[in-house]
């Protein structure tokens, strides 16, 4: 999602079985930012078909079937902590499990990359 350089955002995209994946963003770690929302939206236009999973203005969606419905799950950056307590107390964390285990693409930057790990640093705390 850097403007000038899109090299990671293309090449995640070619690694989806489909030409126009279906890519979702989770924007938890930064408290679903409207910001990061939107360049989410404007770094994939085009090349794929967005959507973003906003798990402090929940909607009536059903998590498990959305998320694996999904090529690309792509996770954004700010609080790993924050991230990985609510996203246990929704249940994505077995459910992104899941996605993984079916082939679903789990990607991120920052904290988006460190909650994929068993440990890392962070400044979090």
């Amino acid at each position: 999602m850097e403007p000038d350089n899109p090299k990671l955002d293309d090449y995640i995209l070619g690694c989806a079985a489909h030409e126009r994946p279906r890519i979702c963003l989770i924007p938890t770690a930064s408290g679903d930012a409207e910001g990061y929302i939107d360049r989410f939206y404007r770094a994939f236009e085009g090349k794929a078909e967005t959507s973003h999973l906003s798990l402090f203005k929940r909607d009536d969606r059903e998590l498990r079937q959305f998320l694996l419905n999904q090529d690309i799950i792509y996770v954004g950056g700010g609080n790993v902590a924050n991230l990985l307590v609510i996203w246990r107390l929704h249940g994505l964390d077995v459910i992104l499990r899941e996605a993984w285990e079916v082939g679903v693409i789990l990607c991120g930057i920052s904290a988006g990359m460190n909650c994929w790990f068993e440990s890392s640093v962070t400044d979090s705390f």
